[in-house]
């Protein structure tokens, strides 16, 4: 199924706090996804998760 509404508000977030782009988070999320990701509305609510989980293990640090 595709992203809930929290799963791209989450997503955005991240993003936001760091200023990227709208260019930049589809190249960042692509690279995360291992596939090009055209909109976040692209992504599956598994592949969503995948990222949250991610930024909110050891991620955010690694990222900052």
């Amino acid at each position: 199924g595709k992203p809930s509404s929290a799963q791209l508000k989450a997503m955005q977030a991240y993003y936001s706090k760091r200023g990227l782009e709208r260019d930049d988070r589809l190249q960042d999320m692509s690279t995360f996804q291992g596939r090009e990701i055209k909109s976040f509305s692209d992504l599956t609510s598994v592949e969503a998760s995948r990222f949250i989980e991610a930024i909110n293990s050891d991620g955010q640090e690694a990222m900052q």
